[in-house]
């Protein structure tokens, strides 16, 4: 098992910026934690250099966070870069060809391939700009790539199109190079992959596996909570020979992990406790799935593995009562996932 365990704390939902950014609260009442609100996208101003402190406190090797949640302009952007910097943190990017931060319209989800290729090809140069002289910052990128109204034939060739997207990215840190696609030509340059994420190509379990299929050089970020929802059942369990072995084909095209747990019925659970027997076999498929990966990527010469436990805000992502308050807490629960994520490593490690 990898000696290292890289986790990034997603900026989403987090109110990063402004007077609500850092409050006291918890049992000490010296405590500093992170509000957590509807997304943040488009807010002015860097990140914070108490975010950035606090997160560094509790152990996290860097953030992930889209090009808008760095900042509002290109220099508040180069400004928490700057930040992550000094700090000896690492940056996870989202970018996207189309319907940016899942914010606003969708009309150019429906593009064709073309058009968002370039528009993907702009936000990685983009980000290129914003690293230019912090590249070791860079970790990873992540991409929010196409529409789920495709045909099969136009999401191929767009992901045969988008797999020299990463030449625009400068080269990986040195520490990194034993981390994804390790040996291969790839790893010349920072790893990129494409997300399991609902309303793209790869958001559906037996369409992201044919496009794996055709597209040998094509890498995934998983969020296997989307497939889950999306196919409406636990995928690989019940004895399902076709969907088990489909999955185990795909786990070792995974270069990133999104933990976060859902159910048949919904994108997001909490991460450890509650809410019955149901629940609890959700997480331990889950837990599984993310183990398999993990063991995947060892066998393919990685000495580091990362990934992001991610719970969205209320009210779309956790369930509220009748008054609209959020019924669990979106920081506990992503702490607590960050814990068990931790035991996870350590328990495949020690097994290993």
């Amino acid at each position: 098992m990898p000696s290292e365990l890289r986790l990034f704390r997603s900026l989403w939902g987090v109110a990063t910026h402004g007077p609500s950014a850092v409050r006291a609260g918890g049992a000490n009442a010296n405590a500093t934690v992170l509000s957590v609100s509807e997304p943040q996208h488009g807010a002015t101003g860097a990140v914070p250099d108490r975010v950035l402190d606090h997160l560094q406190k509790l152990g996290y090797s860097g953030i992930e966070a889209s090009l808008s949640d760095l900042g509002g302009s290109v220099p508040e952007r180069r400004e928490t870069v700057a930040r992550l910097s000094s700090r000896g943190l690492r940056l996870v990017t989202g970018v996207y060809s189309s319907w940016v931060d899942y914010d606003g319209g969708w009309d150019d989800l429906h593009a064709p391939p073309a058009t968002q290729l370039a528009a993907l090809a702009a936000q990685v140069a983009q980000l290129a700009e914003v690293v230019r002289g912090h590249e070791r910052v860079l970790a990873h990128v992540n991409v929010h790539s196409g529409g789920d109204g495709w045909e099969l034939d136009e999401a191929v060739q767009f992901y045969r199109d988008a797999a020299n997207i990463d030449d625009l990215l400068p080269p990986p840190a040195a520490e990194d190079r034993h981390g994804p696609r390790s040996g291969m030509a790839a790893a010349q340059r920072v790893s990129l992959s494409h997300e399991t994420h609902r309303a793209r190509p790869l958001g559906h379990f037996f369409t992201a596996a044919r496009l794996l299929d055709h597209v040998p050089e094509l890498r995934l970020t998983l969020d296997c909570s989307h497939w889950m929802v999306t196919a409406e059942r636990l995928l690989g369990t019940d004895g399902s020979a076709i969907e088990a072995g489909l999955l185990e084909a795909m786990l070792s095209r995974v270069d990133h992990i999104h933990a976060r747990v859902g159910s048949p019925q919904a994108p997001q659970i909490p991460p450890t406790a509650g809410g019955g027997p149901g629940w609890a076999t959700c997480r331990r498929v889950h837990r599984d799935i993310w183990k398999r990966c993990w063991e995947s990527q060892v066998q393919q010469g990685r000495t580091w593995v990362s990934a992001t436990p991610e719970y969205g805000p209320p009210p779309d992502y956790t369930p509220i009562d009748v008054a609209g308050r959020p019924l669990y807490s979106i920081w506990d629960q992503t702490e607590l996932a960050s814990a068990d994520l931790r035991l996870l490593h350590t328990e495949v490690r020690e097994h290993r």
